[in-house]
């Protein structure tokens, strides 16, 4: 079948900190195609989305130590093949956004009364497990709780933006920072004045890389009406959202995500916390970090996020061991703030969430550009440059536009 695949290294093995390239990349049109097991499902790939850093995910360069490792990116699959300390690349597909359509179903639940959920047939969206082969090929293999029905409003170079930065946002804001809580009704067991109170409050949001595929989604939740509004069209009145992002973006940033304010990262030399004061503004709830290094560092300002407050980051965990970073972690004591870090999980039912409010008009995907499978090289090379606004889709089979 045709693909696009990462393979093996000539001679020293790739690691964590000696990733492949994307010029590594290779395209063929005799790669095996895959059987699916009993329990999983095969999809015809009508596209996928690239991932920055995906060549150098763990579970790329050695899916076996991780595919059963609770540390890691979960899975839900696991491997022969033995573990290692030092990560060497097998041959991989990448590419885990897939938008597609059902060819086979799995055999155990062809022999249950309710049958599988998705039928041979059905147009699908999906977050393949990392540890499993991507979706840049002609098929695929997918467990259910990967998938989800695609919507209807769009086409499958715009459904193939959504699992991975889409289910990434949802697990931040309602997850790991329990927005939920924050907008909650009441337990009926007072006079809702508390709970008026506390509802009505505007909730100050920060996200870092508010232009990146992740922190448009987070944007575009937190202003959601069918989420947080009050049937008038309010919702996005609950939540206070700055982005973060160069001046280039600017305009989208504040014109198609609708966020309150916009901070142009390239103008900020003295950094967050001198931006803040600047402006006279109060520390925020929430910050979603979706950079790392020097930008998380000054997440953790007393004037960007206020005693209690909680900093979450796809990016990386704050250092448990390096002394540049000893004030973030006494300030994390001694302010009482949650610090998280986490990687995104397949999910179905969440995505199957993230769906209906694509279809209501409340989520939209950005693509930068759609390429072809064989051009998967000079796409991927695209995504690492970091010089995209939205995401890089391969086609991979034609499709309904």
């Amino acid at each position: 079948m045709p693909a696009l695949y990462l393979p093996l290294p000539p001679s020293h093995p790739y690691t964590i900190t000696n990733p492949p390239s994307p010029s590594t990349l290779l395209y063929t049109a005799t790669h095996p195609t895959p059987t699916p097991t009993s329990s999983q499902y095969l999809v015809k790939i009508q596209t996928t989305a690239l991932c920055r850093g995906e060549l150098g995910w763990a579970e790329t360069l050695s899916p076996a130590s991780h595919a059963s490792s609770p540390s890691s990116r979960p899975t839900t699959t696991t491997t022969t093949q033995p573990q290692t300390d030092n990560p060497v690349l097998l041959k991989r597909i990448p590419g885990h956004d897939i938008s597609g359509i059902v060819l086979s179903t799995p055999q155990i639940d062809e022999r249950s009364m309710a049958g599988p959920k998705f039928k041979v047939g059905d147009e699908v969206i999906g977050l393949l497990a990392f540890a499993r082969d991507g979706g840049a090929a002609d098929v695929a293999v997918a467990l259910e709780g990967e998938l989800a029905f695609k919507p209807r409003n769009v086409s499958a170079l715009h459904a193939a933006c959504l699992p991975l930065s889409a289910l990434t946002a949802w697990q931040a804001v309602f997850e790991q920072a329990g927005v939920t809580g924050w907008v909650r009704d009441g337990d009926g067991d007072g006079d809702g004045e508390e709970w008026r109170r506390d509802k009505e409050r505007v909730r100050r949001v920060l996200v870092l890389n508010a232009s990146g595929g992740v922190g448009v989604m987070v944007c575009q939740l937190l202003k959601a009406d069918m989420l947080f509004g009050d049937g008038e069209g309010n919702g996005g009145g609950r939540f206070w959202v700055c982005g973060v992002c160069s001046g280039r973006n600017e305009e989208f940033v504040r014109d198609q995500l609708g966020v309150n304010e916009v901070l142009d990262y390239t103008k900020e030399r003295e950094g967050l916390g001198a931006a803040f004061r600047k402006r006279g503004w109060a520390p925020v709830d929430f910050v979603l970090d979706c950079v790392g290094g020097q930008t998380l560092k000054q997440a953790y300002d007393a004037a960007v996020v206020r005693d209690g407050g909680i900093v979450v980051s796809i990016a990386q965990p704050v250092p448990e061991q390096e002394p540049e970073w000893a004030d973030v972690r006494d300030a994390i004591v001694k302010r009482d703030l949650t610090s998280r870090f986490f990687i995104v999980r397949p999910d179905g039912e969440q995505l199957g969430k993230i769906a209906l409010l694509v279809e209501g008009g409340e989520l939209k995907s950005f693509v930068e550009r759609e390429m072809e499978l064989y051009q998967g090289r000079e796409a991927m090379e695209l995504v690492e440059s970091g010089r995209v606004r939205g995401k890089v889709v391969l086609r991979v089979n034609n499709y309904d536009r």
